[in-house]
């Protein structure tokens, strides 16, 4: 399955995102990590219509 927020691949162990309430959207283990860092850094969250975030290589 690929990871709605990166199209990336979405492995065994998806998160689900803070964006959502219920968090029921599941989400890639590194996006996941990636939205607590920037919770706990007080950053704006990526919203999910600015999906599918592009990483840089």
């Amino acid at each position: 399955m690929t990871c709605p927020r990166c199209e990336g691949e979405l492995g065994e162990h998806p998160a689900r995102s803070r964006m959502s309430v219920e968090r029921e959207e599941r989400i890639c283990a590194d996006c996941g990590l990636d939205e607590a860092v920037r919770e706990s850094s007080e950053l704006a969250p990526i919203p999910p219509n600015e999906w599918p975030v592009r990483r840089s290589a």
